[in-house]
């Protein structure tokens, strides 16, 4: 019987909708034999995950997305079998989340400036059980408030550039490489996520991966969501010439991403065990 994995998801300790703890389980129920957390820009949903899975027989990866920057544009780096006890990996970012709670702070008194009184971080923290939010939960907290009919209108009304409750961001921006030596450093293998979703070219695409595979870059995520099979065919192919890993899922959210399904990498079709397999040889050889 075939087995089926996801290798990118998200919990509500970044900007999914569900717990460490939820999401296994909706793993399970899904039929999946192994799931990677992938928080963006933080590993501290992790463990809870590992223990639900420890719970259930779902191998949970130990997994982290961080946001770069490259030729100023973001790019998310994927790692996977990272430490999350690491300490330059969890300095950086606690580092970052100290930047994101001071501005949340300077958000909210930009609200409470708007005559939005109600309003607390407090409550928002309670409310999605997270102690670090973003903006996208303040977004989704302005709907559930009534200031807005969906987080997608709140951010357009309030918090986008330009309106405002906005707030720049002040945290460093890391390089890819820096995120590709953090990763390497936590003992995981790096990914360059979903490279479709960067609207290069192919020509600027492929420069792009060679780029930061000579700087240590171990693979692509051939499956995602957001992908053709035709563009999985092509990364697939990239990757076997170029002697690169591959990985990949659903980029799984929650309900606020309908059309990314847990299990599920693009239209129906899913990631095989098989990939896992690579990684965990790859991972032991080290």
């Amino acid at each position: 019987m075939e087995k089926w994995i996801d290798l990118h998801t998200h919990t509500s300790f970044s900007d999914g909708m569900l717990t460490p703890s939820e999401l296994v389980q909706l793993a399970y129920k899904k039929g999946l034999s192994a799931i990677a957390v992938t928080d963006h820009d933080c590993v501290f949903g992790v463990k809870e995950a590992v223990n639900a899975g420890e719970r259930l027989g779902i191998t949970i990866i130990q997994g982290v997305e961080l946001s770069t920057v490259h030729n100023g544009m973001t790019i998310h780096i994927v790692g996977l079998f990272i430490n999350p006890d690491n300490a330059p990996l969890v300095n950086t970012i606690t580092t970052a989340q100290n930047e994101v709670m001071k501005r949340n702070i300077l958000i909210f008194d930009k609200l409470a400036l708007m005559g939005f009184n109600d309003l607390s971080i407090a409550d928002l923290q309670s409310t999605f059980h997270i102690s670090t939010p973003v903006r996208w939960h303040i977004s989704k907290y302005l709907e559930i408030k009534g200031y807005a009919t969906s987080a997608t209108e709140a951010r357009a009304k309030y918090l986008g550039k330009g309106k405002e409750a906005y707030v720049e961001s002040t945290h460093k921006e890391l390089s890819v490489y820096e995120a590709i030596s953090l990763i390497h450093g936590s003992g995981g293998f790096a990914f360059l996520s979903h490279p479709k979703r960067y609207k290069l070219d192919d020509i600027e695409l492929s420069q792009m991966m060679l780029h930061y595979k000579e700087r240590g870059l171990d693979g692509i995520e051939a499956y995602h969501f957001g992908c053709t099979d035709a563009d999985t065919k092509g990364l697939l192919s990239f990757a076997k010439t170029n002697d690169l890993l591959i990985s990949g899922g659903s980029d799984f959210h929650g309900s606020h991403s309908p059309d990314r399904k847990l299990g599920i990498a693009y239209g129906q079709e899913r990631v095989p065990y098989s990939v896992l397999s690579t990684l965990l040889y790859m991972e032991s050889s080290d």
